[in-house]
């Protein structure tokens, strides 16, 4: 290291000495010391004992939590927002300050001892656990509040006299209330603090350090009446005074006694004092009241009617209900004590409730029973009706007629000679004479009255039989007439009735069948039937049969050959709404053949047929059918086949150099799509060829479909194919075969061994080197680089000479080390046939960061110095923009470095460490500094460790008389 710079960063270490002490941290002291304590991530923690000798402010909405704090002579602390010291707080002797502002806090968990001036000002708080002493002479410690809270829950310096600003002394335990401040112990903070006057926690710490919590609160009952109800809480400790009641955590009686009565819901404690002590009792939860009311109702009344009446009047005595708090009786259901109760039962229900709304219930019956048999109407003669119009029934409710009447209710019950036993069918009646037998028991008193019913039904005179006939039809052939219909068919479809039956001998059907001159024929068919009484009724049934059926079909689209459409017509006569069927023969008979929807019956197409097949039309209504004519189909071809339009079979191949001739594949006619004909499958065309000019063709070779097994010569070939269908028609198609050989070409030179580094083979990263080919007139050269992957990354490479025989590649940062191949392509100007070859190429890391060799430096150095050390890269072997590394500064050969850091280098080849170290009285100090974990933006890593490190010795310098 150079002598001269160690000695001037010495220097600059001794001078940074002066101010380094301001704010001390003996647990960690890895923070500085802002004028300001604020959001500075380096600020002081609860792990910290903290001393000041300085001027240092705690702004508005700050927290700093430390373990201890000292502020040293002439330090000064102001304290605008909020410190709390976990430990204890102490002033030296000579002029310290501690200033506290507006809504500052400052809390002290152990104990204050002050010196000089501490002024508490406004609305602040200053809280001490601990005890409260002073340090120094007698003028001093002079404690100034204004509009403060001071609480000290230890003892305080009896040396002093007052609070300056307070009114009265304070001593710890007088409690002083003046006009400008509050002050006093922990009964005072009791009195005077809430939990949300303080920070989170601080007052259940003050609670927790100063009261023992006991099992002493009793209560006379833990439920409470709704309205005036009150429950005495009692404190069974005899010596309890000072009692402050809570209430849901907030104090309900801050000067209350025991037994304390209350008259609302909630959880309750107190804290009280006892024999010089405080104590905190258990919690009691009051609810309202939650226990149910009770009531008992009377067992079950009965009673007999009164003569004469269906009712009985019955008294009772009405229960009450009994509940720890009052509580309402009411009946809720029933008719009440000395009411008349109808017969039957009768359930009376009386409910309870208390003020809270908690309520019991209880019930009895009363029944009234009667000693009398039901009362009713019985006919004394028969019953006459007369059946419904167009029915042989009627309805009679004897029930209603019968008037029946019963205190105690009935039950009825009947039976009919007739056999009906349904309820649903009791007041329904045939003609002819019914009798009915009722018997109705009261429900009460078992007693019953017997009644017998006849009821005879008589036929309407207004009710005819009546037949219906089939609908008129009209037919188009004999075997189409519709048969005669049964009674049975009459019956099923309800076109024969009668009020009340009809004789089924009595039905009949006659047909009286005229013809016609137009060659058709009519129908007269009468249905007749007679009731029981011998009345006829009949209907007629008009038949008309046509007898003019006539079917013609006609070829309106005849087809050219296999697969092309064929349309038939067809026209009919003398049909209503008949069905259709295509038929078609193919030599084996006549099938069913629908062919494709044209959405008209009459007209049928098909695109599935052969030469001599058979096409007919069947129609069919009801019974009749007729078919046509058949019509055979005959084909007329007279279209040649065809070769693709897009069909491009002309070559240009390119084949080894010194190679006469090859072999061509992809010009055989193989596809269907490639040649075709309107009548013949592919398979069955005809297909020669030949070939003129460049090659002759064996006899062997023509007929077949593929001139792929022609040898071509160099040289251009032109093929002639010929496709004929099954009618003679014929069509050709040529194309040109055109051979060239492929350019000679030698191997890529470079400069260089091939195993030499740094050489065209193995270049560094980050150099250019050059590769060339032996330049030939009318060709083109093209040139690419490709990456293990065989990835071309050309277009990435600083490349110059592209299309020319001689190329430059800059192998930068988009080459990292690793294998590579350059690639050049010949091509004739003139065939565009081409050859390439190409060379294996291994990029090498160039990537070597060195520590600079200073030697040894600085001599009479005590102190704190500073030691810069030079990293950096040889010229021109940068390749990354950034670049990193990690160092470490060992002492006297230690295997564990003093000091460790980690460097990062954007767009330059150097960077200096500058290490601050405290070398003590100067004696002589071996360092060692050292790089490691090189590794630049690219990835690359240090290649050589041997230059990572510079040694530097620190010594004394001796003394020289001149």
């Amino acid at each position: 290291m150079n002598r001269l710079l160690l000695f001037f960063v010495c220097l600059i270490g001794i001078v940074s000495n002066a101010y380094s002490a301001n704010i001390q941290s003996v647990a960690d002291g890895d923070w500085t010391n802002p004028a300001v304590w604020d959001s500075n991530p380096n600020l002081p923690t609860i792990n910290d004992n903290v001393a000041i000798d300085d001027v240092v402010t705690i702004p508005d909405g700050t927290t700093v939590d430390v373990s201890s704090l000292y502020i040293a002579s002439n330090g000064k602390l102001i304290v605008e927002g909020t410190l709390i010291i976990h430990g204890n707080f102490d002033m030296a002797n000579n002029y310290p300050e501690i200033i506290t502002g507006s809504n500052a806090m400052v809390i002290i968990y152990g104990t204050a001892t002050l010196s000089n001036k501490v002024v508490i000002n406004l609305s602040s708080y200053f809280v001490v656990f601990g005890d409260f002493t002073r340090n120094g002479s007698d003028n001093q410690g002079e404690i100034d509040v204004s509009e403060a809270h001071i609480y000290v829950m230890g003892e305080v310096d009896s040396s002093w006299d007052n609070f300056t600003g307070c009114n009265g002394d304070y001593d710890g335990t007088t409690t002083t209330e003046g006009d400008v401040c509050d002050a006093g112990g922990f009964q005072d903070l009791l009195d005077h603090v809430t939990t949300d006057d303080l920070p989170s926690g601080v007052y259940d710490d003050l609670v927790e350090a100063n009261i023992t919590e006991v099992n002493t609160l009793s209560a006379s009952s833990l439920e409470l009446c709704s309205g005036s109800g009150t429950v005495d809480l009692i404190i069974s400790d005899a010596a309890a005074s000072v009692i402050r009641w809570y209430k849901d955590g907030d104090v309900t009686d801050g000067n209350g006694t025991s037994p304390f009565t209350i008259s609302e819901t909630g959880v309750y404690y107190a804290i009280y004092k006892s024999s010089g002590a405080w104590y905190k009792t258990n919690e009691l939860e009051i609810t309202v009241d939650l226990t149910d009311p009770e009531i008992s109702c009377p067992d079950d009344i009965n009673a007999n009617v009164t003569p004469g009446t269906c009712g009985a009047v019955v008294t009772y005595t009405a229960p009450v209900g009994t509940d720890n708090c009052s509580a309402t009786t009411t009946l809720i259901s029933g008719l009440g004590s000395g009411a008349t109760f109808p017969g039957g039962v009768t359930t009376e229900v009386y409910e309870v409730m208390d003020g809270a709304g908690n309520t019991a219930q209880c019930s009895f019956n009363i029944t009234v029973t009667g000693n009398e048999a039901p009362r009713l109407d019985c006919p004394a003669e028969t019953v006459s009706l007369q059946a419904d119009l167009n029915l042989c029934t009627t309805t009679y409710d004897w029930e209603t007629a019968l008037n029946i009447d019963g205190c105690n209710g009935y039950t009825l019950s009947w039976s009919r000679d007739d056999g009906v036993i349904q309820d649903s069918e009791k007041f329904n009646f045939a003609v002819g004479t019914t009798v009915v037998d009722v018997t109705v028991t009261d429900s009460g008193n078992g007693l019953q009255t017997v009644c017998e019913i006849t009821v005879f039904v008589d036929e309407n005179p207004d009710n005819p039989p009546a037949i219906t006939a089939p609908d008129d039809v009209t037919v188009y052939c004999e075997d189409a007439v519709p048969a005669q219909l049964g009674l049975s068919y009459f019956e099923t479809n309800g076109l024969v009735d009668d009020n009340c039956g009809y004789e089924n001998s009595s039905f009949s059907v006659n047909d009286v069948s005229v013809n016609n001159p137009d060659g058709s024929r009519t129908i007269t068919r009468t249905y007749s039937i007679s009731d029981y009484a011998g009345n006829p009724v009949s209907d007629n049934q008009i038949i008309t049969v046509t007898n003019d059926l006539e079917v013609n079909t006609a070829i309106t689209i005849l087809p050219g050959c296999v697969g092309e459409l064929l349309q038939i017509t067809a026209t009919i006569n003398g049909f209503g709404s008949p069905g259709y069927q295509w038929q078609k023969n193919d030599g084996g008979g006549w099938i069913n053949f629908d062919g494709e929807s044209t959405g008209d019956a009459l007209v049928f197409e098909t695109s599935s047929h052969n030469e001599n097949d058979q096409f007919r039309l069947e129609v069919s209504e009801g019974a009749c059918t007729a078919y046509s004519s058949p019509l055979t189909l005959v084909y007329d071809d007279q279209v040649a086949p065809f070769f693709d339009a897009s069909l491009d079979f002309n070559q240009s191949i390119c084949i080894p150099n010194g190679q006469a001739s090859t072999s061509v594949s992809g010009i055989g006619l193989t596809n269907i799509t490639q040649v075709s004909d309107n009548c013949t499958a592919f398979e069955d065309l005809v297909i020669t060829y030949e070939v003129r000019g460049g090659t002759e063709v064996s006899s062997s070779l023509t007929g077949q479909n593929d001139a792929s097994a022609v040898a071509f010569n160099v040289g251009t070939s032109t093929v002639v194919y010929t496709v004929t269908d099954e009618s003679s028609n014929s069509e050709t198609y040529s194309f040109d075969v055109v051979v060239n050989n492929e350019p000679s070409l030698g191997s890529i030179s470079t400069d260089g061994n091939s195993g030499d580094d740094g050489s065209g083979h193995r270049p560094f990263q980050g150099t250019q080197h050059s590769y060339s080919i032996a330049d030939e007139a009318g060709f083109d050269y093209s040139w690419r680089v490709e990456n293990s992957l065989s990835t071309d990354i050309t277009s990435s490479l600083s490349v110059t000479g592209q299309g020319t025989a001689d190329f430059s590649v800059n192998w930068g940062a988009n080459s990292m080390p690793g294998s590579y191949k350059v690639y050049v392509v010949k091509q004739s100007q003139t065939s565009g046939c081409n050859d390439e070859t190409y060379i294996d190429i291994t990029v090498i890391n160039s990537f070597n960061p060195k520590v600079q060799d200073f030697g040894d430096a600085c001599h009479e150095v005590t102190g704190v110095t500073i030691m810069d050390f030079k990293v950096y890269l040889e010229p021109g072997t940068r390749v990354a923009t950034e670049w990193l590394f990690d160092w470490s500064l060992y002492l006297d050969g230690g295997g564990t470095p003093v000091q460790t850091g980690s460097v990062n280098v954007d767009d330059t080849d150097q960077s200096t460490v500058s290490i601050t170290v405290d070398v003590g009285d100067g004696s002589e100090k071996n360092y060692r500094f050292e790089i490691t974990n090189g590794e630049d933006s690219l990835g690359n890593t240090d290649n050589n460790s041997t230059d990572n490190q510079d040694l530097v010795k620190i010594f004394s310098k001796p003394d020289i008389g001149f």
